[in-house]
């Protein structure tokens, strides 16, 4: 549940920067004081950060935990190679990849998307928002799921299949507009926590190493594949499938959504973090017992 919203923490900023800067930023004066803003915000999060928060707790949050810490002695560099050669992260690092690009081109494009139904830029910042708190709300509530049921697999692939069908929703030039905005905050519920999901999956397949070294890498990797992707879109964003009754930039969502959730789908590998904190559990309990009979 914390790997969830710490990584879509961001998704809070984005809604709020549909709210106001649609309402605020009208006029290079009104950007002029929104970005003053941002600036005064973000100075007092360093502050606060730089004062309140620790490196890691005093004592080990669980058996993984305490286990990855006396193991953990090699470099960064070293940690890297080994996890990009470890079987499962791979697989973890393209659907979170994917999963950046989705939510990115349609956060980017979502005006565009909505031109054809004449909505006012304040009705397409509430819509954008709530987008971005569809993908807050999905990733809490399947995150949740998923840890207390360690389903990982399944869920993601779950996500990846609805998330798949809103997109076709969402290509139809021909749907009514509710229509239209509910499968764009539906793609949002379920395209958004493939990202928190699949960063457990790579903890647990490339345990014990560090958490951060793998959010690092599965971050730096989705933004470079949205860098790619959000300029390849906008490129062809204008030429429309005439017989499908979309655009062209709907079709490669389509196609990037399947082949990710194809290359997931190969997905077979051990869940390292899970079977040592059952190992300690069973172990545990079998000395809870012995102290019983004792």
């Amino acid at each position: 549940l914390a790997t969830t919203i710490a990584i879509n923490a961001n998704q809070i900023g984005i809604a709020m920067s549909y709210l106001t800067g649609t309402i605020w930023a009208k006029s290079p004066e009104g950007l002029q004081s929104y970005f003053m803003l941002l600036t005064a915000i973000a100075g007092t999060l360093l502050v606060a950060t730089a004062l309140l928060f620790r490196s890691e707790p005093p004592t080990p949050a669980s058996a993984s935990s305490e286990g990855k810490a006396q193991q953990q002695s090699s470099s960064l560099l070293v940690q890297m190679r080994r996890m990009v050669s470890t079987p499962g992260f791979d697989q973890a690092l393209v659907a979170f990849a994917v999963s950046i690009g989705i939510t990115n081109v349609i956060s980017t494009f979502l005006d565009h998307m909505l031109s054809h139904i004449g909505f006012s830029q304040h009705v397409i910042g509430i819509i954008g928002a709530g987008f971005q708190f569809c993908i807050m709300a999905g990733s809490l509530i399947l995150g949740h799921y998923v840890d207390v049921s360690k389903r990982y697999f399944n869920a993601t692939m779950l996500c990846f299949l609805v998330s798949f069908l809103c997109l076709i929703a969402t290509s139809d030039e021909l749907l009514s507009s509710s229509v239209l905005v509910l499968a764009i905050l539906l793609s949002g519920f379920f395209v958004g926590p493939i990202q928190p999901i699949t960063a457990e999956i790579a903890v647990e397949v490339t345990y014990p190493s560090d958490e951060n070294a793998i959010v690092a890498i599965q971050q730096v990797a989705g933004n470079l594949f949205s860098a790619f992707l959000v300029p390849l879109c906008n490129l062809v964003r204008h030429y429309h499938v005439v017989e499908l009754h979309t655009r062209s930039d709907h079709l490669l969502l389509l196609v990037i959504c399947s082949a990710g959730g194809a290359y997931f789908s190969t997905f077979d590998a051990p869940l390292k973090r899970l079977m040592t904190e059952k190992a300690s559990a069973h172990r545990d309990k079998g000395l809870d017992l012995a102290r019983g009979f004792g």
